[in-house]
Formats: C-alpha cells, sequence, structure tokens
C-alpha cells in the first residue's frame, strides 16, 4: 500500500511539474532592462516639456500683471503712479512708492531692463513709454512688445 502510494505521488509530482510554465530568470532580467531603459529615456522629454511650461506660466503671468496695472491706472481716481519696476533678478509692481508684488524670475533666465526700467500706463489707459523688454529663457529668448497706444502689449518668441 505505502508501496503504491509512494508511486502515485511520484507520477502525480512529474506530471505537475510538466504542466508548469513560467519565465526563466533570464527572460525577467532582459524585460525589466528594457523597461529600465524605456524610462530612463522618457525623464529627460519630460523634464524639458515642464521647463517649457513653466516659460509659458510665467510669461502669462507677466501679461496678467501688466494688464493688472493698466487697470490699476485707469481705474484710480486721483492721479496714483502705478508701474512695474525691473531688476536683474525680479520685478515689482508699485503703487505709489509702495511694493504690492514681487515676482522672481525663474531660475536661468534674464531680462534686460534696460531698454524699459519701468512699465507704466496713463490713466487713459496708454502706456507711458513704448518699447519692449527682451526675456531669455534657457531655451527661447522673448520680446514682450508695447507699441504706442492702448494696447497692453504682445510676446513675440523669437
Amino acid at each position: 500500500m505505502e508501496l503504491l502510494y509512494r508511486l502515485a505521488m511520484g507520477l502525480f509530482l512529474q506530471i505537475n511539474m510538466k504542466k508548469q510554465s513560467g519565465f526563466t530568470l533570464v527572460e525577467l532580467l532582459l524585460v525589466l532592462s528594457i523597461l529600465s531603459i524605456l524610462l530612463l529615456l522618457s525623464v529627460p522629454l519630460n523634464i524639458s516639456g515642464l521647463q517649457k511650461h513653466q516659460d509659458k506660466q510665467f510669461l502669462e503671468t507677466f501679461q496678467y500683471d501688466v494688464l493688472y496695472i493698466q487697470n490699476l491706472a485707469a481705474t484710480t481716481t486721483d492721479d496714483k503712479r502705478v508701474y512695474i519696476r525691473f531688476h536683474n533678478d525680479r520685478y515689482e509692481i508699485i503703487v505709489e512708492r509702495k511694493t504690492l508684488e514681487t515676482r522672481y524670475y525663474p531660475d536661468g533666465w534674464e531680462v534686460d531692463p534696460r531698454a524699459m526700467g519701468e512699465l507704466s500706463f496713463k490713466s487713459t489707459g496708454t502706456i507711458r513709454q513704448p518699447g519692449r523688454i527682451k526675456m531669455t529663457s534657457k531655451h527661447d529668448t522673448y520680446f514682450v512688445v508695447f507699441p504706442l497706444g492702448k494696447g497692453r502689449g504682445y510676446v513675440v518668441e523669437e
């Protein structure tokens, strides 16, 4: 009886081992190495896309700040001076010598404040001094142009 039991168990184990299917260690290592290479290649693509998105976000914020000071200048009843002053690492929104907001440029950005040291609007909404501001990021160069007239300016990518 015991002999019969051992024989049956041996046959069961042999049949069971033949039915087992799986991946070998070499196959698993090959798949993991291919996946790791693909991940390493996709990370730099995402980082450059993120930096370009941050650049666009900064330019959009700057345009909203310009619109803000234009609206402040047009809606104040007294003749308060509202302007943006540019520095090497930041710009400030100033109302009557009081700084309302300070915004720092993103890393790697350079803004040339020589062309327009200040940006301000008259109470009619027109710009006081037309000109352009050169903004250089790690990837692109932008010119923010303020023409003579009522427009608040536009961005030209070079």
